[in-house]
């Protein structure tokens, strides 16, 4: 009889052992299952699946899927941290970050270029604005109009400048989206930009106040500024003769 033809007669209860090891052993692996926001699931997968292959080659990850049908990715792993590690690469959100309108032209630059490299430095998916402006009230936290972030993933956090304004503000939200350390980074990133436009428009504002204070006091007094002007002009004494 040709062995090859009758497989040993211990060979389903070895397949039997085997599937009930790797039961066993995900039984006691770490399970985090992720939900994916909307429009985000091309940014969790990566090009050509590249953020799914990142995660497999760490160490301790044992699988990793993304469920279409219920908008999640499970990621199984040995350990707790292996699990995190693989979250950090898979775990998209979304934050908002209110600018206000009257220098929002200042504090994105030309072309979008501060946004931009604020965008490349941190490392976050996108960094795009919203279409329209909303009123931001401070002492709601919360405002109404606009509705270009209706999205349950969204963090609409309140400014700091916010919080001193007691009077409804015009703002221009940008909508951040990325990895969450990624995202945090691009936060501390506007908020020094923010900071830094605030400053230079305070600035600008002290010297409208200086130049108007002295338009008033030249108008009432007469006083002209006449510094440089008249110099080899008018007329000279004429000689006798």
């Amino acid at each position: 009889i040709n062995s090859h033809l009758y497989p040993p007669v211990f060979a389903p209860i070895l397949l039997f052992d085997t599937s009930q090891n790797q039961e066993a052993h995900f039984s006691n692996c770490e399970v985090l299952t992720l939900n994916i926001l909307e429009g985000t699931t091309g940014i969790v997968i990566g090009k050509n699946g590249a953020n799914i292959k990142k995660a497999y080659k760490i160490k301790g990850v044992e699988s990793v899927k993304v469920k279409d049908g219920k908008q999640q990715v499970v990621i199984v792993a040995a350990t707790r941290e292996a699990a995190n590690a693989a979250r950090e690469i898979l775990e998209i959100v979304k934050s908002v970050f209110p600018v206000p309108v009257e220098l929002f032209g200042r504090f994105v630059g030309k072309k979008f270029k501060e946004i931009g490299e604020i965008k490349e430095i941190s490392g976050v998916a996108s960094i795009r604005a919203a279409k329209t402006e909303r009123f931001l009230d401070a002492k709601q936290k919360a405002s109404k109009g606009g509705g270009e972030w209706d999205n349950g993933g969204l963090d609409a956090q309140v400014e700091d400048w916010a919080d001193s304004d007691p009077v409804p503000k015009a703002v221009i939200d940008l909508e951040i989206v990325g990895n969450p350390s990624k995202v945090e980074s691009a936060r501390m990133m506007l908020t020094q930009r923010i900071r830094n436009v605030e400053e230079i428009d305070q600035e600008l504002s002290s010297h409208r106040q200086v130049k108007e204070k002295l338009d008033v006091l030249q108008n009432r007094f007469g006083v002209r500024d006449d510094r440089g002007r008249g110099r080899g002009r008018g007329r000279g004494r004429r000689g006798r003769g």
